[in-house]
């Protein structure tokens, strides 16, 4: 099969950018002809794949890349592209393209939909009103027939392939983002035992309403205020967005001495080192995709706390690898006193259930799904013209 991605942010730094390469390096696996088209980004060093005999790449800019991706499309004939992401501009008439040229088209849509993401815009970006306004506009008149005229749709949930439905969409497909092998084991091939404190983690960017960290900061202020200060320590480390860092140290002070620990963003060695100390992950994400941090917290068998909107949670609970929460600080802090009293043999339980996880979804193997349904999707036959 001749399988054409597109990505205007294939060679970028950050969590999509990175599983979308993964992908790619498992299908090429698959013994898959993969073409990689992105616009933005020049990091092609960092990519060991770039040169696989079944590979290619263009990096272009502007709307030049209309042509030379028509170009792409005369030579290579691909049975299928794969349009990662939505809220692109370029991707819509990228899609244009493809459907002249009478290619079938999957779209993954990465958290893109959730109704979080669209009432505030992520990290350092302006909150605008009318970039509220503008995206919803886009949502509805650009990305939902790019979605509408798609063969398949890829998410990553049951969370996201309830979103896709309310919209009236048809033929999905679910695949999670998968999680490297080498990630994968418990460290010192011994089983994890719990920590005294508990230790819960959150390692990722510190953007309070993203990440839900002001959740888990007054689910942890009810903890301690109910005495159970004793018992309980969160570890919440990473970069700051704009202010977050001196709000969250702010909190952490009045919550109490080391009972909230605020840390650097961490890596090698150090990361190692907090994995180790951890009994819990808090997925507490507002929105997103299938996030990292998380999937190499199951990787090590660390059992999380999740949200459905963080993509996690349903997968958690349906795996039996944590613990499904709402986007309710009272209802997380009830979680968080539960699993204060579990006993190490059901902690234990969780914990290989998360290392089970992790060995069945590795990137080879979700690279063989999705190709898997691609040829479903082209069994089909369903193709619409778009534009």
């Amino acid at each position: 099969m001749k399988i054409l991605h597109l990505y205007r942010d294939l060679w970028v730094d950050g969590g999509i950018p990175y599983q979308t390469r993964c992908l790619i390096e498992g299908q090429i696996k698959t013994g898959s002809l993969l073409v990689s088209f992105a616009q933005k980004g020049n990091s092609l060093e960092t990519w060991p794949h770039l040169l696989h005999p079944n590979h290619s790449s263009v990096v272009t800019s502007g709307l030049n890349s209309l042509f030379q991706l028509r170009e792409i499309l005369r030579a290579h004939k691909p049975d299928i592209v794969h349009i990662t992401g939505l809220w692109i501009p370029i991707h819509q008439l990228w899609a244009i393209e493809v459907s002249r040229a009478k290619v079938p088209y999957v779209v993954s849509t990465h958290g893109n939909l959730s109704p979080h993401g669209m009432e505030v815009r992520f990290g350092e970006k302006k909150q605008v009103f009318s970039r509220i306004l503008a995206k919803k506009f886009w949502h509805r008149f650009f990305d939902l027939p790019l979605l509408q005229n798609a063969a398949g749709i890829q998410v990553h949930s049951p969370y996201e392939m309830d979103l896709v439905k309310s919209a009236g969409l048809q033929n999905i497909f679910i695949v999670p983002n998968g999680i490297q092998s080498e990630w994968v084991g418990s460290y010192d091939d011994q089983p994890r035992k719990l920590h005294n404190p508990i230790t819960f983690l959150h390692l990722g960017r510190l953007d309070i309403y993203h990440k839900g960290l002001d959740l888990i900061c007054q689910a942890l202020k009810g903890l301690v205020q109910s005495g159970h200060s004793q018992q309980v320590k969160v570890i919440l480390a990473g970069p700051g967005v704009k202010d977050s860092r001196d709000v969250l140290k702010r909190w952490a002070k009045q919550i109490g001495n080391g009972i909230l620990e605020i840390r650097d963003g961490v890596w090698g060695k150090d990361k190692d080192n907090i994995w180790r100390e951890t009994d819990y992950f808090l997925n507490l994400y507002r929105y997103a995709g299938m996030a990292i941090a998380p999937s190499e917290a199951v990787a090590k068998g660390i059992p999380l706390i999740a949200s459905r909107e963080g993509h996690f949670g349903d997968w958690a609970a349906d795996s039996g690898f944590g613990i499904q929460v709402p986007l309710d600080g009272e209802k997380l802090l009830k979680t968080m006193a539960a699993l204060l009293n579990l006993s190490e043999s059901d902690y234990q339980d969780l914990s290989k259930n998360a290392l089970r996880f992790a060995k069945t979804y590795t990137w080879d193997k979700v690279a063989n799904d999705v190709v898997h349904a691609y040829q479903r999707l082209l069994d089909l036959g369903r193709f619409k013209e778009l534009g």
